[in-house]
């Protein structure tokens, strides 16, 4: 009887897909992809439960704190779903939360400038300073005549030169399921030059850039292209400026956060695990186009799985922390260094990580 209603649950739910195929208009133009396939949860990224030794600051009193930063008091700062900027003061295991502003949007990556500006990448408003008063000024809302439609995260340069992130020139952050299906480079890579209020495009056809951080000396930028499961290198000083690499590949997961150590080296998050049944769908965009048609409520969702990673400056996997069954840390989309420990954001969690960096495994090394 089970097997027989699991057989019938497959039946209509195939029925579904082709109906939709049938009657309903694509939101896609997809292209063939062949991804290589996903590395073995063994040797480097053997699994472990290291990020069981997290803990969650205010639990239950954020949601969605997707993109965060320590600011130079200390508190963690971040951006909730209900477009608040928040900041989280602990005290042990209490944390207390205060509103510093509403963006009116999504507040995604942010970073301080060196005036004490929170810098927030905001999600439809663009590139925002925000005073710790509440003050919200746009510095950027298009670039080259197209709008800022999906500003994800920040890093600042040394000569306060702020470098953007813009995953699509055409979604959202609830079409990123299309975006990946889609398989087209649509993002973009920004440079805003506050002195001369100019805003100049350093880099295009891009697969969903995301997390952004700088060099310990300036001289390259690091970016996660989400959808291609890689870390990216553009140039900023010598021989290769202006020229993009590949500085880590083929991840086991889709990477969201990276940032420098202070230590050397990179901190990265994978958001979620790679889904098999999308690598395998990928070659053929005929299937994306009819699995695009389908509400997207009918789509599943990724596994919950916490996983972090530290790159040294090679982009060579030196440390591996995960948390398979996600009892403390999952969706892990941004990550701090600061006085000890990894700060971890969250996409869909209603906490902020803090995971004390003395409890990493003896056989593995932090940057």
């Amino acid at each position: 009887m089970t097997t027989r209603l699991t057989l019938l649950c497959l039946a209509a739910f195939i029925a579904i897909i082709l109906l939709a195929g049938l009657l309903l208009p694509s939101p896609i133009d997809p292209v063939a992809y062949r991804p290589t396939p996903a590395p073995a949860l063994d040797g480097v990224y053997h699994h472990n439960d290291a990020l069981l030794a997290a803990t969650r600051l205010a639990e239950g009193q954020v949601s969605g704190p997707e993109g965060i930063t320590v600011g130079p008091d200390g508190a963690v700062y971040g951006g909730t779903d209900a477009g608040d900027i928040v900041r989280i003061t602990a005290s042990g295991a209490l944390a207390a939360v205060e509103v510093i502003a509403n963006t009116g949007g999504r507040p995604l990556g942010m970073a301080f400038d060196s005036e004490g500006y929170l810098i927030v990448a905001d999600l439809p408003g663009g590139l925002l300073r925000v005073s710790l008063d509440g003050d919200i000024e746009p510095l950027v809302t298009e670039v080259d005549g197209i709008p800022l439609s999906f500003a994800n995260d920040v890093a600042i340069a040394k000569d306060g030169t702020i470098y953007l992130t813009e995953s699509s020139t055409r979604s959202d952050l609830n079409s990123g399921v299309m975006e990946s299906l889609e398989a087209r480079p649509w993002g973009r890579l920004i440079a805003y030059h506050p002195g001369a209020n100019r805003a100049e495009v350093i880099a295009d056809q891009l697969y969903f850039p995301n997390g952004i951080t700088l060099s310990a000396d300036n001289d390259y930028l690091l970016f996660n292209e989400t959808f291609r499961y890689r870390v990216q290198r553009f140039w900023l000083q010598g021989e290769r400026v202006g020229q993009l690499e590949t500085f880590a590949d083929n991840l086991p997961g889709f990477p969201d956060g990276i940032s420098r150590s202070p230590r050397g080296g990179y901190w990265l998050t994978l958001v979620a695990p790679r889904s098999d049944l999308l690598d395998r769908l990928h070659p053929y965009p005929w299937a994306k186009t009819l699995l695009a048609r389908i509400p997207e409520s009918m789509v599943p969702e990724p596994p919950r799985f916490g996983f972090i990673l530290a790159l040294d400056t090679n982009g060579t996997v030196i440390a591996n922390l995960q948390d398979p069954a996600s009892e403390r840390i999952f969706a892990a989309s941004s990550v701090e260094e600061y006085d000890g420990h990894l700060y971890i954001g969250t996409l869909t969690g209603n906490w902020v990580g803090r995971y004390p960096l003395h409890n990493e495994p003896e056989s593995q090394h932090a940057p």
